[in-house]
């Protein structure tokens, strides 16, 4: 098992160290995208039939017809769009187990000195660490950040199909922002959590320092230092967390705007071609305020996805140890050629 190094992304170390070498969950791979494909798909071509419903009314027959294909479409999205996750839900814990069979064998084939700088507390932590996090970083990839491509291809299809490419331009502009926007303020966001968590831990540390001094304190009466010490700390946790509580609002106001803007352009743009029936008319209402609604649903945990990534990401990476490097450190040389003079062994009587 190699450790990601620069040139080798965490990525590209899971994929090739627990998605190819994992027998079932290469197995699954195939299975679990082509339910992504055959669930994306359909959810768009529903976009497709709900928009003929207002003129089928008076039409019986075809009104039938579209019911069915509603009733089929309906049915093989509901199934294809969770079977996904329902199958890739076993090989994960076959993963999980894997990871944290090579983490252990990472650690227990290091040398008796670096071990013990280590210490066995963290060697848990870490072993912990890595292996749920190397089975989320995959589920997050296959459920949620690689349906979001695939997303965008079908629905761009079906734009250029029924309404027209100035209005996939027009779409496409407004959620290439929208993820501009997303990942620049996640990105905040974690720095902000970063800074927190490490306040938050000098803060635990202290109350830790002086809940096990308490002998020394109440005997010297140092409570009241203590206590101002402790809240002096406790001051430098406001503002990250603040800003951090914010940002989210913020990053939520700008995703809520970006669509808004997105929404009055099209219709101006539907207004100004209201003459124009291939561009303006009922069924293209229609299918643009259901496509709209998708979109506002794939994309709405789009920053939260984003953060697990990076997180998942970050977490693997600081976790992982050499498997059986032999870690004696530097060697050591001489410039000059020793020598050895007047050597001589006595063995003197007492």
């Amino acid at each position: 098992m190699k450790t990601p190094g620069e040139n080798n992304s965490v990525t590209k170390f899971v994929f090739q160290n627990y998605i190819l070498k994992v027998k079932e969950m290469r197995r699954i791979l195939f299975l679990a995208v082509a339910m992504t494909v055959i669930g994306i798909f359909t959810e768009v071509k529903l976009t497709e039939i709900l928009k003929d419903i207002p003129e089928y009314f008076q039409d019986e027959d075809k009104f039938r017809i579209l019911i069915v294909e509603l009733a089929i479409f309906g049915l093989i999205y509901s199934f294809s769009s969770e079977l996904t996750g329902y199958f890739v839900a076993g090989p994960l814990q076959t993963i999980f187990t894997k990871s944290m069979k090579d983490s252990l064998k990472a650690y227990i084939n290091l040398n008796y000195t670096t071990f013990k700088e280590v210490g066995v507390g963290k060697i848990l932590k870490n072993m912990d660490r890595i292996s749920s996090s190397t089975g989320e970083l995959i589920a997050v990839v296959i459920n949620q950040i690689l349906p979001i491509p695939i997303f965008i291809f079908f629905l761009s299809i079906s734009i250029l199909r029924n309404i027209s490419l100035l209005v996939l331009t027009i779409i496409s502009f407004h959620i290439f922002l929208y993820i501009i926007f997303t990942f620049k303020i996640t990105d905040l966001r974690t720095k902000l959590r970063r800074i927190a968590n490490e306040e938050l831990n000098k803060t635990n540390n202290i109350s830790n320092e002086i809940l096990c001094n308490y002998e020394g304190i109440k005997a010297f009466n140092n409570e009241s230092y203590e206590l101002e010490r402790f809240d002096k700390q406790l001051k430098k946790i406001i503002k990250p967390t603040r800003k951090l509580w914010q940002s989210l609002y913020f990053l939520n106001l700008v995703q809520k705007n970006v669509l808004i803007c997105m929404d009055i352009v099209i219709c101006i743009l539907f207004f100004v071609k209201r003459n124009d029936p291939s561009i303006t008319n009922q069924k293209i209402v229609i299918q643009y305020f259901l496509i709209t609604n998708i979109i506002r649903k794939k994309f709405s945990n789009l920053g939260s996805t984003y953060g697990m990534f990076m997180i998942m990401h970050t977490n693997i990476k600081t976790s992982m140890m050499p498997e059986s490097e032999e870690e004696l450190g530097d060697e050591i040389k001489f410039k000059e050629q020793i020598k050895f003079q007047n050597v001589s062994l006595s063995n003197t009587d007492k």
